[in-house]
């Protein structure tokens, strides 16, 4: 799980138009395409972990719900495609 009381993850939660983390900005890059009403990408992991895409995806949204954005959540919960590679 995604430790949410990590510094650079609140900070994170608390500005998320200036990420710090990787995750952090997966989500400003996701938020922006809806803002901007396009597709969403797919949005690969390219490591070695078991189920890299489920982990990737559960952390995406762990961050985009704790912003607050529930609109943006849904969204990437609908429509954004986290695949196991």
């Amino acid at each position: 799980d995604l430790n949410l009381t990590a510094p650079e993850v609140q900070r994170d939660i608390r500005r998320p138009n200036s990420p710090t983390t990787a995750l952090g900005l997966v989500v400003l890059m996701l938020r922006r395409r809806r803002e901007q009403g396009k597709e969403p990408p797919i949005i690969i992991s390219c490591d070695n972990v078991m189920k890299n895409g489920v982990h990737l995806r559960q952390k995406v949204l762990a961050i985009a719900s704790a912003q607050g954005d529930d609109g943006l959540r849904s969204w990437i919960e609908e429509r954004v495609h986290f695949p196991c590679t």
